[in-house]
This record gives structure tokens, C-alpha cells and sequence, in this order.
């Protein structure tokens, strides 16, 4: 087996970012003597095929651990002198040996048929060029017809917001990207992002996982895209690269989504870029914010002893402000890819499971950001139900509510809680 360092690196790159297990990780290999050297890894989201010049004539069809190839390769990058342009490797039936470093690796023989995605890529380098291609509506799917992506600027920008925004969120069954024609929907348990988009998409709705997203974000740059629904899943070409994504039709729709707005409690407007700015001094171990509000100013406060507060100017408040509280990873990315001045409206929400909660929402034709608070208790309150011998079995936000009601009702406690 012989090939390019380069080509090898810039694919291992990628597939070592879709097969993260680090020892028992598995790439396919496989060359027909022809030339090509099919290479391909996935996991149960996102997979990516990609073909590179064979120069040699071997046969082989293996599997071999990502990790340690792509050290090989770029602990060869790194050398000052007798850096490699080419590597061969001696392929026997359980090792393979890397023949200048004389570096051995663990195979595993394998029947891997790479005809469906060689298939697909062959497709995409007959298709007519961008310039010359119409985007045509079809009222059927899958299979569709392969279509470029139409602003892949405005797609990557979205494929990058959607995985910081759920990265760090474990609940695989709220955290996904949405794709539909004119749409894309960001979501998870906590807050969701709606962005037009100016794409048709021969599809009704399609999910993708929060690892497919993070892959796709870190490797489609920009140049020319095109995808392709099949019954197998969607597929995304770039450059030599071909990626497919599982369609999660069993996703899970969080409850922050089906919400009904109780109240519009107050409003402002803020320099998004400041706020975005600001809140990058603050590092991962500030998990809470606190926000408090005067006529003038947003005062930023870390629940972190190491961390000062940030005070940001403010115009425009209507109503009557009041304290609120969000998770880092909420509040920090909360504005995104918003711009200049924006803004921001406080609601009072309840969701199909009547839980009742708070939320920001900022909002422009081509996006909708919302994103959940943190409910801060009333700690006069609870004390006063606590010394009435009322709290023994009430433990949520919910529970205290319906608890003051019962006791207004009562007589028990006044209609003005003010008064306490």
C-alpha cells in the first residue's frame, strides 16, 4: 500500500473526528489494484467516504485503528529533515508495516463493499456546474436528484452556531439540527434557534444528531456543496469528501418548543457583539449567571468567586425588569451570529407538561433565538411556608406555586404576597 502523506492526513483528519474511541477505533481500507485506495469510517450518526491515489498495485480490504495512523502522519509533518511525501506499507494478513519508520500496525482482514458510496461519488463529478445547474422543485424523495448547497456561507454559519449551541448537552434526545426548505432549526432542552435558510431541500424534514452536526461544522468549509436524500440517510458532498448523516427520525421535540407565551414581562436593547464579546472572558468553570438590570445598564454577575461581575449598557427597557438566572453555556451563547443592537424580550412561558418558566427571545426576519431561565426561589416566601409547616412535601418550583395558591384560597395566606 502506497500513497501521499497528504492526502491520507487531510482524510484522517476527518475520520478520527466521526471514530473517537482511541483503541478500538476501526477505518475501512480498501484498494482493487486499480489505482484508488477507498477509505471509510463512521459511527452510528455521520460517516465519511473518501477516495486518494493508490500508487501501487496492492489489493487489500482492512481495517486499521484511525488514531495511530494519523499519528504516524503527522509526527511526520513535524520532521525538519527526511519528511516523507509518500509512505508504503508492507500489508500482511494481521499487521502492516510502515517500511522507512519500520512502524508496525494491527489489521483486521475484513469484506467491506464500498460500491454505494463510490457510486455517489462518481455521481457528484457528473453533475452540471453551480452556474449552469437548475435548481428544480421535485415532488418526490428519496432518492433526489444531487443539489447544490445555494448559500453555503448562511449553511455553515448555521452549522457552526447549532453545534456550539449543543455540544456540551448529553440529552441525545433533544439536541439535534432540523433541516427543512427555507428553515433550520437548532434545539435542545434548554433553548432553540430558528434560522431561515435559502435552500430547497428535496426532503419534508430531516434531523441530525448533535455529533453528526459537530463533524460537519468542523470540516465543510467554504467552496461548493451538494447533497442528496436516499433511502440509506442524507449525504453532503465536499471536495473529495463524501458524508453521510443518519436521519434521526425518532427524535424527541423538547418541551421548551411546544410552549405557550403567558406574559411579556419587560424588554430591552444591547450591543449583541459587546455582549458576545464580554462573556468570552468567562471560562468553563462558571456554570450560572446572574442578571440584574437598572435603568441603564445590565449587570452580568458570574456564580464563581474567581470571576468579576461584567455591567453592560442598556436602552430602550420597558416594564419592570427582574432579576434572572441562566446556565454559562445558555447565556454565553445566547446571541450568536446577532449583530449591532438588538432586542431582547423577557416572557413568561408554560409548555404542554404545564411547567411554567421564563425565557430571552431576540428576534430578526432571518433568526429567532430563544433560550430558558433559571427560575431563582423567593426566599422570603419559602421561609414563611417553611415556618407554617407547609414545605415537608413540596420540592419544586411547580409544586410551591400550587401551594400558595391552596393557601390564598384558604385564607391562609394574604392575596398580596408583598405584605409578607
Amino acid at each position: 500500500m502506497k500513497f501521499k502523506v497528504k492526502d491520507m492526513k487531510d482524510t484522517t483528519t476527518i475520520i478520527k473526528r466521526i471514530i473517537t474511541d482511541k483503541t478500538k477505533g476501526q477505518v475501512h481500507l480498501k484498494a482493487n489494484g486499480d489505482g484508488v485506495i477507498h477509505v471509510y469510517g463512521a459511527n452510528k450518526f455521520v460517516g465519511c467516504y473518501s477516495r486518494i491515489d493508490a500508487l501501487d498495485g496492492d489489493t487489500f480490504n482492512i481495517t486499521v485503528n484511525p488514531h495511530d495512523l494519523h499519528k504516524l502522519l503527522t509526527d511526520n509533518e513535524k520532521k525538519k529533515a527526511n519528511k516523507q511525501l509518500e509512505m508504503e506499507f508492507k500489508v500482511h494478513k494481521k499487521s502492516m508495516r510502515e517500511i522507512q519508520t519500520n512502524q508496525q500496525f494491527k489489521i483486521e482482514p475484513v469484506e467491506w463493499d464500498e460500491v454505494s458510496y463510490a457510486t455517489l461519488s462518481t455521481e457528484v463529478t457528473e453533475i452540471m456546474p453551480k452556474n449552469a445547474h437548475v435548481d428544480e422543485d421535485y415532488d418526490f424523495f428519496p432518492p433526489s436528484p444531487w443539489r447544490y448547497i445555494q448559500e453555503e456561507k448562511r449553511f455553515l454559519q448555521v452549522l457552526q452556531e447549532a453545534h456550539e449551541s449543543i455540544k456540551n448537552n448529553t440529552d441525545i434526545r433533544t439536541s439535534y439540527l432540523a433541516l427543512r426548505s427555507g428553515k433550520g432549526l437548532v434545539t435542545e432542552n434548554r433553548r432553540a434557534n430558528l434560522y431561515r435558510l435559502g435552500e430547497n431541500f428535496p426532503f419534508e424534514i430531516i434531523y441530525i444528531h448533535k455529533d453528526a452536526v459537530g463533524v460537519l461544522a468542523g470540516s465543510l468549509k467554504a467552496g461548493e456543496i451538494v447533497h442528496k436524500k436516499t433511502k440509506d440517510g442524507f449525504f453532503l458532498s465536499y471536495k473529495r469528501f463524501l458524508y453521510w448523516v443518519r436521519d434521526d427520525q425518532q427524535t424527541v421535540f423538547p418541551s421548551l418548543r411546544k410552549m405557550t407565551v403567558k406574559k411579556k414581562r419587560f424588554s430591552f436593547e444591547i450591543d449583541a457583539e459587546l455582549f458576545n464579546k464580554e462573556m468570552k472572558n468567562y471560562k468553563a468553570v462558571v456554570k450560572e449567571f446572574i442578571c440584574q438590570f437598572n435603568d441603564k445598564s445590565l449587570r452580568v454577575i458570574p456564580t464563581h468567586p474567581d470571576y468579576e461581575p461584567t455591567i453592560l449598557p442598556i436602552a430602550n427597557l420597558n416594564g419592570t425588569p427582574q432579576e434572572c438566572k441562566f446556565a454559562s453555556e445558555v447565556l454565553k451563547g445566547f446571541f450568536g451570529s446577532f449583530i449591532n443592537t438588538v432586542t431582547v424580550e423577557d416572557v413568561e412561558y408554560v409548555n404542554l407538561q404545564n411547567k411554567e418558566g421564563y425565557l430571552w427571545r431576540v428576534y430578526k426576519p432571518e433568526q429567532l433565538n430563544v433560550s430558558a431561565g433559571i427560575w431563582r426561589p423567593d426566599w422570603e416566601l419559602l421561609d414563611t411556608l417553611h415556618r407554617m409547616g407547609k414545605l415537608k412535601h413540596v420540592s419544586t418550583q411547580q409544586e410551591v406555586k400550587e401551594l400558595v395558591e391552596e393557601l390564598q384560597s384558604s385564607g391562609e395566606l394574604p392575596s398580596d404576597l408583598s405584605s409578607l
